[in-house]
C-alpha cells in the first residue's frame, strides 16, 4: 500500500521549512501530492533507527542521494523542489565543504532531465546552484 494521510501527517516538521509541503498533503495538484510523499518517504529513511529531531543536514543529504537516483520526472521535481527549500538551511560550512559534489550532481540532473517540461525542476535545480555559489567564499572567485 501506498502512503496514508494519518502516517504523513504524523510526520513532525515543526519548525521546518517542510511545513508548507505537509499542509499541501490533499491538494488537487499531482505535483503537491508527489512532494509530499517524497517527503515521507525521505523522512522515514533519515529518521529509521534515530531518537531525536532530524535536523537540516541530514535532509540535505537524503534528497541529494534521492536526486541522483530518481529515475521518474515527476519525483525528480519533487526533490529538486524539496532540495531548493532545505539548502538556504543547511550550515554554510557543509554548503561549501560539500560544493564540488553537490554542483556535480546539480549538473548531472539538469542534464540528465534537460528534456523535461518541468518548470518547477528547473527552478528549483538554479535556485539550488544559487545558493551552492553564493555560500561560497570570496576568495574561492579571485583565485581563478
Amino acid at each position: 500500500g501506498g502512503l496514508s494521510a494519518a502516517s504523513f501527517m504524523s510526520c513532525s516538521f515543526d519548525g521546518t521549512v517542510f511545513e508548507q509541503v505537509q499542509q499541501k498533503w490533499n491538494s488537487p495538484q499531482a505535483s503537491h501530492r508527489e512532494a509530499c510523499a517524497v517527503l515521507a518517504a525521505v523522512s522515514e529513511v533519515v529518521s529509521s533507527g534515530k531518537s531525536g529531531p532530524i535536523v537540516e543536514t541530514e535532509y540535505f543529504a537524503a534528497l541529494m542521494a534521492a536526486l541522483e537516483n530518481t529515475e521518474e520526472e515527476e519525483s525528480v521535481a519533487a526533490v529538486a523542489y524539496l532540495l531548493s527549500l532545505i539548502i538556504e538551511k543547511v550550515p554554510q560550512n557543509i554548503v561549501r565543504t560539500k560544493f564540488s559534489l553537490a554542483a556535480k550532481v546539480f549538473q548531472d540532473a539538469a542534464t540528465k532531465h534537460a528534456e523535461s517540461g518541468s518548470s518547477s525542476f528547473h527552478r528549483a535545480v538554479v535556485r539550488c546552484l544559487g545558493v551552492l555559489i553564493q555560500a561560497q567564499e570570496a576568495a574561492v572567485w579571485s583565485d581563478s
